[in-house]
Parts: C-alpha cells; structure tokens; sequence
C-alpha cells in the first residue's frame, strides 16, 4: 500500500504529464507517406515509360507500388496531374507554354535530361537545305499527334516565326506515320522530340536523303527566348562514326525532360523519388554529363522545396544508415522532441531530488522529535526524564517496524538510529544523577552546623568534667599529642615514649584492644566514630590530623596548629574536641580523613567509564558519518548517470541508445574510479562491462529488441523508448552498485572478478527496477 502511494503521489502525476505532452505532440505529427503512386508516361516503348519501369523497379524495394499509366505525351500527362488522376508525371519542357502558377500545386523534382528537338527535311530542288524555321513556310509539316510535348514545342517554334494553318499545311499524324511520310516524300519535314538512341532517330539519320536542320544561326536567340531550351553541339560522326552521322557538325535546340509532382504527394516520396532520380540520371549520355542531371535548371514548374534540399544537401543522417521508411518516419517523429526537451528532461532531471526527499523525509521527519528532547533534556526532572526515555524506546520500535528505505538510504536510516541511541544514553546518565544526587558540599550549612555545636560547648565541658574524672587524666596525658599538621608527627613520637605501641588498626564495633569500648557503649562508639569520619571528609581536613588530639585543652589545640588563625577553623577545632570527648577512642588512632567512601569511589569510576564510552561512541560517530558522507556522494554520482543514461535512451533513434548507455557506465566507472583513488583503465573497464552485461543475457535481448521497436511508428517509439530508458536505468545503477561495493572493500580494476560479481549484478540489477517501478 505505502508503495501504491508513492506511485501516486511521484509518478503517477509525472506519467499523466508526459502522456499529455506526447499526446498533444503527435497531433502534429504529419501522416505518414502512402504506399501507392501512379505516374503518367508517353506510349509504350519510348523513353518516358522506360524511366518509369526503372522508377517502378526501385520503389517496389522500399514497400511503394508505383502503377504506371500510358498517355499520348506530356499534354495531356500534364492535364492528368492538374486533375489529380496520377500523382507524378513525366513532363517534356515548353508544354506549358508559361511558367505554372504556384496555386495549383504542382512542384519539378527535377529536370532529367536532355530531349533534343530534330527538324528532319529533304533536299529542296536546288540540292540545299532549310538552315531556319522561317523557310518551311507553305510546305508539308508533320508536327506530333494532339496531347504531344512534341506538337506542343513545334507549334510554339512556328507560331513565334510566322507559320500558322493558313500559310503552312500542319498534319498531326504520330511519330511512326511521320517517319513513313517523310521518306517517301508525302511530306517536306518532320518534328520530332525524342533521344538521339530511340529506333526512329536512328533510322532517319541513316538515310541519306533526310537531313538535320542545323539552328547554329539562331540558337543563341532560341535559348534567350525560351529559359528550358538549350543549344547542343552534335558533332561530326557523333551519331554513327562508321557512317560518319552526320557527316557534319550540328547545332541542335533541346529541352529537358522533367518530373513533376502533384499538391496530395507526401514530403518523403518526394525525397524518395529525388534519390531514385539521382541514382538513375546521374550517369553521363551522349549530350549529358556525369552528375549533370538531374538538376534545378530549367524548370517551367516550381521545384519542390524538399527535392530542393535534397539535391543541395544529399541525404539526412538517418537516411545513409537506415532503410528510407523508417529514417523517414523517424524524421516525421521530431516533433516529438518537443515535449521530450521541454517536459521529459526538466523532469527527469528533477524526479531523483524528488525522489530521494520522498524518501529521505521517512527518516529525517523523525529528527523533530529528537532535537526538542537534546535541547529540553538538562532541565527535566526525574518524571520527564522517565517519560522521555520511554518515548525514546517507542520511537525505536517504530522506527524498526515503520520506516521502510530502500538499501541506497540504509546510511541515513542507520544514522538516525545511532543519533537516537546517543539521546537515549544522556537520558539514562540524567536519570543515574536524579536518582543517586552528589554529596552536598555546602559550606554556609556546616558552618551554620558548627556554630550551633560551639554554642553549647561550655555546657558539654561541664557536664563532661562532672561525668567521668578519669578524663582529666586522660586529656592530661594525651596534652603531648600536638593538633597541627606541622607538629603531628612530633606529637605522636612523644605519645610513643609514654604509651606502649600504638595500635595503627581503624576502630570496628568488634575490635578489642588497650581502650576498647564496653559492650554497651560499643555501638555508640563506632557510630559516633563513622560520623566523625563522615564530617572531616566533607570538611577537607589533613589527612594525618590524629582524632585523639581533639581532646586536648583549646589553648594547647591552638597553639600547635598554625592554620587554625581564624574563627571557622576554631569552630572545627571546638566541634571536634567536644565530638571525641564524648567517645572513647584509642589512644594515638587517627582517622584517614581524605579516604574516600567505597560509594564516592564507585561514583567516580561510572563517571569516568560513562566519558570513556562516550568519547568511543564519539569516535565510532564519526568514522560511521565519514563512511556514509562518502557512500552518499558516491550514491549521488549513480543517480546523476541513471538520470543521464535514462534521458539519452529515451531519445526515439535505434542502436543509437545502447552506444549511449555503454559510454554512460564508462563515465561512471571513471568518476567512482576517482572518488575511491582507484586507477582507472578504459580498456580494462570496458572488458568488465561487456562480461557483466553477457551474464544478463535476458536483459541484454530485451534492451536490444526495445531499441529496434523505436523504428515502429507510434506505440513502437514511444514503447521502446520508455523500456529501454527503464533498462538503461537499472543496468547504470546495478554497475555503480556493484564497484561501489567493490572499491569499499579496498578493491582495484585489476583484481575485479567479473564472473563472481555477475550474481551481485544481476541481483543490483532487479534492485534498479524495484526502485524504477516505485
């Protein structure tokens, strides 16, 4: 369910966004190119429909039927194409008679070769030849059938010098009657349009008693009347060179043949017919050049702005490398591009920052809770201090139980767990002090204690004197003892010439020696003796100050010591003596007042391993944070080429995808190379790739059948596009998975095992996708 939510909350919205984009993209994509053309030619057997079986032949390869339909010439194969009856004809040059208007739609391709216009005549009765139009006045003409280029461009020649149906008899008979004609001499000369190869040129040039007619005279002003004319030198023997045909140089008027288009032609048949242009006229002829057709010279018909760019640039990139359907589909597919640059990019760029907070917020919302107990906790009392412990072991619960990161994130996760154990710990030493306080040390309360006791001593004198007499004796002998700390050991040497040896052992209730006490005043004593002990530590007094000395007189007490000048000191001094007087304690027993209790010893070795262990957690603090920084930076590097690698593949062009994604993963192993100080070897890094990714054979098949579905239109691009970004992504993280692993441990390139690390691969890789899907 928690991953449900995630979906719909990151990608359920990002999807919708793209999914729109692409949407609204695609309905400009044009459509695509039909599979069907039909083209207009002249009758059978001429060059015009031998061009179009070649063109026929061609697009069948690249899956368009192109149907070829026969006309009379190009007059009435124009007219067919202004109808919309074909989609591209062939189209003698001057049939139009003035340049075609760019409303109706028709566009050139091209102009592919030259069509020379031959004058064929007899010899007048004089033995000469006509040298110009302007002679075959009222003679017989035969000048091409009606609907022929050929009757078109002689009855433009004619008209422009004079000759009409009223001065000149014009027949329309067709090429073959005209031929016949002629050399039986029905009639004086023969228009024709045609090849210099084509079987009826040949045959009349053969035959001695037809001549050319040679337009050297005129021919400059031809081609400066008429823009698709050119001037051809046919020279001597050109024709035959057995025959030497003609025997004689010759100045023919050609136009070009050119293919024309209609206004429904898709852009990509116009670019497919251009090439096919190219390859089948690029060849030189008998009036042509190499390379000299097809051209953009010409042209009474507009050229087509994508022929244009064709013939100026050659093909586009995809076009040299891939089948011509699918480059061109994929050209068609640019406009895609356009949500890709504007959405998909922005947000790939943005969704690993947005995921990796969706995710880090899992943990770090938790720090809230963590700073308000740091920085409350010196001032809780021993409830709250109870309470927030108790909150603090919940809290580990759910973080145990709840929170839910994937293994990229387990530093932090682990980090919140140390910084809440660390919370947890001062908590417990502030509970430890609340429990068990430090002796108090407050000097105006003993002094105020003391003052108290001085007051009754006189009191405490006397009924001291009045209660038991031997103590005079008693204080009489022990005046030799000296007080201070100066003159103590001296005091306790005179004490040892009077006494036998001094029993140095400390006091018990059961102790029985020179002074011990009575069994009824036994308990009393030690009591009394523990509480002495109990006071003279907490009063800091010298450790060699001997407790018997306190019962000598005050003037001998002060005398002898020389840090007892003022009144506190006398207070101690009083409180003390009037305190010993009381009990019996042996003779020459001192009391080793700056021993410390067995309890304050104990306190001072929990506080001192509670810093100890402190300084530890410290330490081991900052070795697991310098860990994790540079396993997080390392981390950021994979995320940065999965978002990098996956944005490339998502590109709609095949093949070019997976040199991106290897060229991704080379990158990454020379930035995790760098991070780690590892030395990195390109060829060596490659090998290691190529091996890991063999023993992923699956995912290997699946990349490459998703990046040739991008050459299917439509669902195929957009399909493979997000499949192979999606194992694009999981393969760049699995490979910094797998060397961020590796380099941790210490490893280099060189002693890389690619076979043993395909099954960590393999399992980083189904981690990729795991995380891809959430």
């Amino acid at each position: 369910m928690k991953l449900k939510c995630e979906f719909c909350k990151i990608w359920l919205p990002l999807t919708l966004i793209l999914v729109a984009g692409f949407y609204i993209a695609w309905q400009f994509v044009p459509p695509a190119a039909s599979d069907n053309l039909r083209i207009a030619t002249g009758s059978e057997g001429d060059a015009y429909y031998q061009y179009a079986q070649e063109y026929q032949q061609a697009l069948k390869k690249e899956g368009v039927n192109l149907e070829i339909q026969t006309t009379a010439g190009s007059v009435e194969a124009l007219q067919l194409l202004r109808d919309g009856k074909v989609d591209a004809a062939f189209i003698q040059g001057g049939v139009g008679g003035h340049k075609i208007p760019a409303e109706e739609g028709l566009h050139s391709v091209a102009s592919l070769f030259y069509e020379p216009l031959w004058v064929f005549m007899h010899k007048d009765a004089n033995g000469k030849t006509a040298c110009n139009l302007q002679e075959l006045q009222g003679k017989r003409l035969a000048v091409g059938p009606e609907g022929s280029g050929t009757r078109a461009l002689a009855m433009r020649l004619l008209c422009d010098n004079g000759i009409k149906r009223d001065n000149t008899e014009l027949s329309g008979i067709s090429s073959e009657d005209a031929i016949s004609k002629l050399e039986a001499g029905e009639i004086d000369a023969a228009f024709f349009v045609s090849s210099p190869k084509s079987e009826g040129i040949t045959r009349l040039t053969e035959n001695p008693a037809i001549k050319i007619m040679n337009f050297q005279r005129h021919a400059d002003a031809y081609t400066r009347h008429y823009r698709f004319l050119d001037a051809l030198n046919l020279g001597e023997g050109a024709l035959n060179l057995q025959a030497n045909v003609p025997d004689k140089e010759k100045t023919l008027l050609a136009t070009t043949a050119a293919l024309v288009v209609g206004p429904e032609v898709h852009s990509d048949n116009v670019r497919l017919l251009t090439r096919e242009a190219l390859r089948i006229h690029h060849k030189a002829g008998l009036l042509e050049k190499a390379w000299q057709f097809p051209s953009r010279d010409h042209l009474e018909i507009p050229i087509h702005p994508d022929a244009e760019q064709y013939l100026k640039n050659g093909p586009s990139f995809l076009e040299k490398y891939l089948p011509f359907s699918v480059a061109a589909r994929l050209d068609q597919l640019k406009i895609m591009l356009i949500p890709l640059l504007t959405l998909l990019l922005p947000l790939a760029k943005g969704v690993m920052p947005l995921y990796k907070w969706r995710i880090r917020s899992r943990t770090y919302r938790w720090y809230k809770d963590i700073n308000q107990v740091d920085r409350e906790l010196e001032n809780y009392d021993l409830p709250q201090t109870q309470q927030a412990i108790g909150n603090m072991h919940k809290l580990h619960n759910e973080l145990a139980q709840e929170v839910s990161v994937p293994l990229s994130h387990m530093s932090e996760f682990y980090s919140l767990r140390l910084h809440t154990d660390h919370i947890l710990n001062r908590l417990q030493e502030r509970k430890t002090n609340l429990q068990d306080p430090e002796p108090a040390t407050d000097t105006p309360a003993t002094e105020q204690t003391i003052d108290s006791v001085a007051e009754n001593e006189p009191q405490e004198k006397t009924t001291a004197a009045a209660s038991d007499a031997g103590t005079v004796t008693e204080n009489q002998t022990e005046e030799t003892v000296a007080t201070s700390d100066a003159d103590t050991p001296q005091a306790e040497e005179t004490a040892s010439n009077d006494e036998p040896a001094p029993d140095n052992t400390e006091a018990r209730p059961d102790t029985t020696g020179e002074t011990a006490d009575s069994p009824e005043t036994g308990g009393k004593t030690w009591a009394a003796t523990k509480t002495i002990r109990d006071m003279a530590s907490r009063l800091h007094l010298p450790h060699n100050l001997s407790l018997s000395a306190l019962k000598t007189s005050p003037n001998k007490t002060e005398n002898s010591s020389g840090h007892t000048n003022n009144a506190s000191d006398k207070k101690i001094g009083h409180l003390f003596k009037n305190m010993a007087a009381k009990i019996q304690l042996p003779k020459n027993w001192n009391l080793p007042l700056s021993t410390q209790s067995a309890v304050e010893k104990e306190a001072e070795e929990q506080r001192v391993k509670a810093e100890q262990e402190a300084a530890l957690r410290a330490q081991e603090a900052e070795r697991l944070a310098a860990i994790a920084t540079r396993h997080k930076q390392a981390n950021k590097l994979v995320y940065k080429h999965v978002a990098t690698g996956m944005t490339l593949s998502a590109v709609p062009v095949p093949i070019l995808d997976v040199a991106a994604l290897t060229s991704t993963q080379l990158n990454l192993l020379h930035k995790l190379s760098e991070h780690y100080g590892v030395d990195f070897n390109r060829k060596r890094g490659k090998s290691i790739l190529l091996s890991m990714l063999g023993g992923s054979i699956p995912a290997t098949t699946v990349m490459g059948l998703s990046s040739l579905s991008k050459a299917i239109p439509g669902i195929g691009t957009l399909g493979g596009g997000a499949s192979v970004a999606a194992l694009s992504g999981a393969v760049i993280y699995a490979t910094g998975k797998v060397f961020i692993k590796h380099f941790e441990k210490g490893g280099t390139l060189e002693d890389l095992d690619s076979k043993q690390q395909r099954e960590n691969f393999r399992v980083a890789f189904r981690e990729g996708l795991r995380s891809n899907e959430e």
